[in-house]
């Protein structure tokens, strides 16, 4: 008797140990998860930061286009710039296109990590539920399984005593009737 009462005491304390380690686990995927979301915050934020620079800078240059072009001079013939100094506004332009081009491509990449790690969290925690209503069954099993046996063991108990009881009343009844015979 005294077997599976510590096989199930082993089962539940590894199941009990499993859960640990699930929850462990699904913690350190959640940690994951805001440290990937706080890295895509500041991405979009930089997106964001760098579209809106390069927006009011294209209307800067758009508006100072027009005024020129409002006096009626030729534009070139306003501006002294150096080889040094020029700046190549197609190539920046480009080059601004492509790391924001980048940059959301990243911020597509880190939501669907998110989603998949949400998905792989939302799995793990069915599975913590069911196990811990396996292990809810399990402990109720084992109280039954305990009240039975202890009412088992009372059933035993009581029965040992009849018999003990009906056993003292023959060797009474057999001292007495010695007895009798050592008098006649």
């Amino acid at each position: 008797m005294g077997q599976p009462r510590r096989k199930r005491k082993k089962s539940t304390e590894a199941l009990a140990h499993r859960v640990g380690k699930v929850e462990l686990t699904l913690e350190r995927i959640e940690s994951q998860l805001r440290q990937n979301e706080s890295c895509l915050e500041g991405w979009s934020q930089q997106a964001a930061q760098l579209e809106q620079s390069i927006s009011n800078q294209l209307i800067d240059l758009q508006n100072r286009i027009r005024e020129i072009k409002a006096t009626g001079l030729h534009p070139d013939g306003l501006i002294q710039l150096e080889e040094g100094t020029a700046v190549n506004l197609e190539e920046l332009e480009r080059k601004m296109e492509e790391k924001y081009s980048l940059l959301t491509a990243r911020e597509r990449e880190l939501q669907d990590l998110e989603k998949r790690m949400s998905a792989v969290l939302e799995n793990l925690r069915a599975e913590i539920k069911e196990r811990d209503l396996l292990l809810t069954a399990r402990e109720i099993e084992i109280k039954s399984f305990k009240q039975t046996l202890g009412s088992r063991v009372e059933e035993l108990e009581t029965l040992a005593k009849r018999q003990s009881g009906r056993e003292s009343k023959a060797t009474r009844l057999v001292s007495f009737l010695v007895d009798i015979g050592k008098k006649h």
